[in-house]
């Protein structure tokens, strides 16, 4: 039997795979082909399969370099669909799994008859044996020596940004390449000599990979991630002890560029040309990502002193860093506009929302040309109809129910008492329920190591307190709440508040009627030393941590309030180059 006649019967296995089912429920496998190996009829003798070196065990025709084996189950696999629930994240029935594993490993001669065996037509068992069979390969596909360096230059990072991106891809591409060595630039993969392990290692590796592509474009409809994939099958394709579910997580988003990289000889391209070419890759890559997402047009109340700029409302900054926040977890392309009533934009105005900010348009296929207008496909205004639009639509990603976002819920309330009357002890009382609180959960966020929505309730009115509760009333959050400096210091990392944090001339401007002066000129004479405050400099340090900003912070000269005041904290930076009149894109490409 020729190579082709053997590839065409191997591969009409499955065609010809027929099942009926008995009054009990069984499945039985009714196939009957059995695939000559030799022209005389004779079956080649072969050693183990499962556990043993992949050179070693019965190749692929049709793919050199690939196990037999492997390849029949997914064949298997992909002939009985691609779109069943929980592929490689459900795990099969145990026993079918056992009785499977034990026909290869006495019958390694004759495992294309594992196919007569009971429930070899269910996908979570295909995908059990796959995982199985990987796992107990003595190398692993992608045990390439130590990954900590590029494990530690992604969890430095926040959310992999598309400027560091390429830099990651080159890394774990030069990874690979040294770890196959000559493998790499082989491509002499032909069947009708025997290949080394490394070069069967690497024909296994892009074998699994570009299976892995198919399953999941099968799977995206069923809103499953990248990440859920990376973290079952880690341990199959680095080893158990390996933590490289983040760098899986890239390789399998962006294999189509790291595989055609490694094609590439070292004389076609330098590893500058490389990484420009990843560059190119990721920009495209994102891009795309950006067309498929729908826009969120986010209006928010716009700054006393600058209407091109966002204001102070507790409210807005609060969903500026809800929407940001499915901005990074690329669900959304998202646009800000700021709002003053006394000159609305025409975004705003074409839409007759009236006038309750923060409000959102929304358009689930926005258009490219931005000189066209296409209504949008609802729109949403005040905080009650962003919740529920926002517990509809994204209600998986941002849990708006959470309990924790009632943790200081008070806490503006008292803010303005404090500012009317000079009493500090509503105020204390909840900076120490709130610190509190992050001592027993003991985690960097309210919900857990991520920031969530309930952060994003919590941090804008900590944030607001800090500046106006110092700046008029000399009242610093106390050191010893040491779970509440911890968890400042994370938002003030965190991407999101960044963004969309006001300045602190805002911040003041908007609290300023809330304090009691004694008099119109008194009252005059704050405002003039709010909006002449330094605008090169951003509040968001901690005291403990940077000294000479804290001994440079302005006082306020102006005696003219009920109490005293004698501190004050510096501003964030203005940005003086803003247009007539802002509209910020916040997308995938950012």
């Amino acid at each position: 039997m020729t190579q082709s006649r053997l590839s065409d019967s191997f591969q009409r296995l499955k065609k010809r795979c027929t099942f009926r089912r008995h009054s009990d429920g069984d499945v039985e496998n009714a196939c009957r082909v059995k695939v000559k190996t030799s022209c005389n009829n004779k079956k080649a003798e072969f050693g183990p399969v499962y556990g043993a070196d992949l050179s070693s065990q019965p190749q692929s025709l049709e793919h050199p370099g690939v196990p037999r084996l492997l390849e029949l189950l997914v064949s298997a696999l992909e002939a009985t669909g691609l779109d069943a629930f929980g592929l490689y994240r459900v795990p099969g029935r145990t026993s079918s799994i056992k009785v499977a594993i034990k026909f290869i490993k006495e019958q390694p001669n004759d495992i294309e008859n594992i196919f007569k065996l009971h429930d070899l037509d269910n996908s979570s068992v295909l995908t059990s044996l796959i995982k199985r069979y990987l796992m107990a390969l003595p190398q692993k596909l992608l045990d390439c020596g130590s990954w900590d360096s590029i494990v530690e230059s992604i969890s430095n990072e926040d959310i992999l940004s598309p400027m560091k991106l390429p830099e990651i891809l080159c890394q774990i591409r030069t990874k690979i390449e040294k770890a196959f060595g000559s493998a790499v630039e082989s491509s002499d993969l032909r069947g009708g000599h025997q290949l080394s392990e490394t070069q069967c290692r690497l024909a296994t590796l892009r074998f699994v990979m570009d299976h892995l592509q198919r399953v999941i474009q099968a799977q995206k409809a069923k809103s499953v991630t990248y990440e859920s994939f990376s973290i079952c099958l880690t341990p199959c394709l680095f080893g158990i002890e390996a933590h490289c579910s983040k760098v899986l997580e890239i390789i399998l988003e962006h294999w189509n560029w790291i595989g055609r990289s490694l094609l590439l000889k070292p004389e076609d391209k330098s590893s500058f040309e490389i990484l420009w070419d990843a560059r190119r890759y990721v920009l495209g890559h994102y891009s795309r990502i950006a067309m498929e997402q729908p826009l969120v047009e986010l209006f928010v109340k716009a700054s006393g002193v600058n209407w091109n700029d966002k204001g102070a409302c507790p409210f807005s900054q609060k969903w500026f860093m809800v929407f940001y926040r499915l901005v990074e977890c690329r669900m959304i392309n998202l646009r800000v506009i700021p709002v003053s009533m006394a000159n609305p934009p025409s975004e705003y105005s074409r839409l007759d929302m009236g006038k309750q900010l923060p409000s959102i348009a929304f358009y689930s296929k926005p258009n490219d040309d931005e000189n066209a207008y296409d209504p949008p496909d609802f729109v949403c205004d005040g905080n009650d109809e962003l919740e529920e639009f926002l517990r509809s639509k994204y209600g998986s990603v941002m849990n708006i129910d959470a309990q924790e976002q009632w943790v200081g819920a008070d806490l503006l309330r008292s803010l303005n008492h404090f500012l009317r009357t000079g009493s500090s002890q509503q105020v204390l009382t909840n900076f120490s329920s709130v610190n509190e609180h992050l001592r027993k959960t003991n985690t960097t966020f309210l919900e857990g190591d991520d920031f969530a929505y309930s952060d994003c309730v919590l941090a804008c009115k900590l944030h607001h307190a800090r500046i106006a509760a110092s700046f008029f009333r000399g009242l610093s959050i106390p050191s010893k709440f040491s779970h509440l400096w911890s968890y400042m210091k994370a938002v003030y990392a965190t991407r999101a508040f960044t963004v969309s944090c006001p300045l602190d001339r805002d911040i003041l401007l908007h609290y300023l009627e809330k304090v009691d002066f004694v008099s119109t000129e008194a009252r005059n004479e704050a405002h003039h030393e709010i909006i002449t405050l330094p605008q090169d400099k951003m509040s968001t340090f901690i005291p403990g941590e940077d000294p000479e900003a804290s001994a440079q912070m302005p006082r306020l000269t102006c005696s003219g309030l009920r109490l005293f005041v004698n501190s004050v904290m510096p501003t964030m930076e203005f940005d003086r180059s803003l247009p007539n009149r802002i509209s910020r894109l916040f997308s995938v490409v950012k």
